[in-house]
């Protein structure tokens, strides 16, 4: 009996020693080299380095950037008018997108005669605007944001929906896929850790400006209050536009070279199935965050716990950012989002459990911390399955376009799913639920195919 037969090796041994893996090891140091490569060729880079000084700024600035744009289109809060009365029950138009600081503000005292639905896609145009604008993005940086002072002047419905709605939306989504993208060009072996530090600035935003808008309302009233607001948001941009840079210079095509192509990334089954996975996950992932302080006031919990059940939410948000990626650069962001996106998929359901004061406060933690894992480690999945650094940014770019159409969509079914229950949560529960599986069944696909194609379990 040989030695080899007495003492078979352990899975992981195996794995760790495998031609396949040590392959897939050889191509991500080759990646790096790539990198260096092109940086040297660039005015005044001297190559490919980790992180470095210059990739941590960046790493700051895109956090600004995160806390101005996803980070201001998810703020929170409640405004209550002197009629509404909860305990009485809560009728679907009260319900109905009210989650929102400006929306609640337009739906009681800007637009009371318009109808909650029309209300809705004010955010739900912004928020589609700031995913789909990475398939055509620029090199403009810091375009955009004066539309943020012009909402503050808006008097009527169709005002506001162009400026907060579409060119507010269509300037966040010029800055946003820039700041996660540039990232790429500084990190390899840490990439997901830096991602998922760039955009805990969404949920610091999510976290501060729906308590600093509040009570800018109720203090100076609603325009001044928006116009300081934008000033808080210019501030962080022209800190971002000071710090961060490119590594890399623009790639020039050799003689003869094509162009590459974004829709031949769907000829992969892999990315299909991803982006495929992105789509139904936005669609149903984003229901807590608009919906979970009216459903607690609808069990009437007690105000501190409705009022900051989203704050709570976002708290944990911030955890989840960092934690799952940092371990995803050790296991894979793959092998990381989907353990995320199942726990994810099960708190859908366990939203029905958040009608008491505890209930209420385990959901919003946990919620919080598994749907910002996933949500910071979408952009290393993408990034993952890039063939060179020039793919990165357009990979993100395709997916988050089906991103934004299903941010723009997902909300307003489960208002009408909502309206049609007349109140009942049961409907957008479920639907949303059942989204969200389905998108962690389709990126656990997506994750069969990236392994045997690298050879390794480590995708």
């Amino acid at each position: 009996m040989s030695l080899a037969t007495a003492n078979p090796p352990s899975t992981v041994s195996t794995l760790a020693e495998t031609p396949a893996t040590l392959t897939a090891e050889k191509k991500e140091l080759e990646l790096a080299e790539g990198l260096e490569k092109e940086g040297a060729a660039g005015p005044g880079l001297q190559g490919y380095r980790e992180g470095g000084w210059q990739g941590w700024l960046n790493v700051a600035g895109s956090f600004f950037v995160t806390f101005s744009t996803f980070g201001y289109a998810n703020r929170h809060v409640h405004f209550t008018s002197g009629t509404a009365d909860l305990a009485e029950g809560p009728t679907a138009d009260m319900l109905f997108w009210r989650g929102t600081v400006l929306a609640c503000y337009y739906e009681l005292h800007r637009f009371p005669n318009e109808t909650s639905s029309n209300i809705a896609w004010i955010g739900s145009i912004q928020q589609c605007m700031l995913f789909s604008m990475g398939v055509i993005v620029g090199p403009l940086f810091d375009a955009g944001y004066f539309s943020l002072f012009m909402t503050s002047l808006a008097t009527t419905y169709w005002q506001t929906l162009l400026a907060q709605g579409i060119c507010m939306g269509i300037g966040q989504g010029i800055v946003f896929l820039p700041a996660i993208s540039i990232l790429g060009h500084y990190f390899v072996k840490r990439r997901s850790l830096a991602m998922g530090l760039c955009v805990t600035g969404s949920s610091f935003g999510g976290l501060c400006t729906p308590i600093m808008m509040n009570r800018l309302f109720q203090s100076i009233g609603f325009e001044a209050g928006v116009r300081a607001s934008g000033y808080l948001v210019l501030g962080c941009l022209f800190t971002a536009n000071v710090v961060m840079r490119p590594r890399l210079p623009p790639k020039k095509r050799a003689p003869g070279e094509k162009k590459l192509n974004p829709f031949t990334f769907f000829k992969e089954l892999k990315y299909c199935l991803a982006t495929a996975g992105a789509f139904c996950i936005a669609w149903g992932m984003f229901l807590p965050f608009f919906y979970l302080q009216v459903y607690t006031e609808a069990y009437n919990l007690p105000k501190g716990i409705s009022e900051y059940s989203l704050a709570m939410l976002n708290a944990a948000s911030s955890f989840g950012r960092v934690i799952p990626n940092a371990m995803g650069d050790y296991y894979g962001p793959l092998n990381t989002v989907i353990p995320c996106l199942a726990a994810t998929a099960i708190l859908c359901f366990a939203m029905f459990g958040a009608k008491t004061s505890a209930g209420a406060v385990v959901f919003a933690l946990l919620y919080g911390f598994c749907s910002g894992g996933y949500a910071s480690l979408l952009a290393p999945v993408f990034v993952s399955m890039s063939r060179q650094p020039s793919e990165m940014g357009a990979r993100m770019g395709i997916a988050f376009l089906f991103v934004g159409i299903a941010a723009l969509t997902g909300t307003p079914i489960s208002g009408a799913l909502l309206a049609r229950g007349n109140g009942s949560f049961v409907g957008p529960i479920v639907f949303s639920g059942l989204v969200v599986s389905i998108g962690c069944v389709l990126m656990t696909a997506a994750r069969m195919l990236q392994a045997k194609e690298k050879g390794h379990w480590r995708v």
